[in-house]
């Protein structure tokens, strides 16, 4: 059973051991048997709006964080059921389109995602926080791909 942790707000999800937590619950849900058999009997992972809702997860937040631990754990494909959330899935469509086309590595995408936190922390909430991470993860991809040219 992979659990999330409640939050009471956005600020809270963002601090490193909230965000390794969760990474790593999700991680050890994915994982593949020792011997590279799949635990859960197939390749790929459907997932969605895990630990939002009534644990109050940020869903652009939460997405991130489960397509780190499904492509670090090696599930693919990874299929995200945005559930009447058109806006999201636009939104996680286009972090999919850049993170492929930058080769954007899950360290990278971790590195973009605490590097937003630590700005979050030092600069204070600005209001709709949340809607400014994907962006903020695009162009930290876009920039190492730039740098590795």
């Amino acid at each position: 059973m992979v659990d999330p942790r409640p939050f009471d707000n956005y600020q809270s999800q963002l601090s490193a051991d909230a965000m390794s937590r969760e990474l790593t619950k999700f991680y050890c849900g994915m994982m593949k048997s020792i011997d590279n058999q799949d635990v859960c009997g197939t390749g790929g992972v459907a997932t969605g709006h895990w630990g939002c809702g009534v644990f109050g997860g940020d869903r652009r937040l939460k997405a991130v964080i489960q397509l780190m631990a499904a492509a670090q754990a090696g599930r693919q494909p990874i299929v995200y059921c945005a559930i009447d959330d058109k806006q999201l899935e636009k939104e996680l469509l286009g972090l999919a389109r850049t993170i492929t086309k930058t080769r954007c590595t899950v360290k990278d995408l971790w590195n973009a995602v605490a590097e937003f936190a630590d700005r979050m922390e030092r600069f204070g909430p600005q209001g709709n926080d949340e809607k400014r991470l994907y962006p903020f993860i695009e162009r930290h991809c876009r920039a190492i791909a730039r740098s590795n040219l």
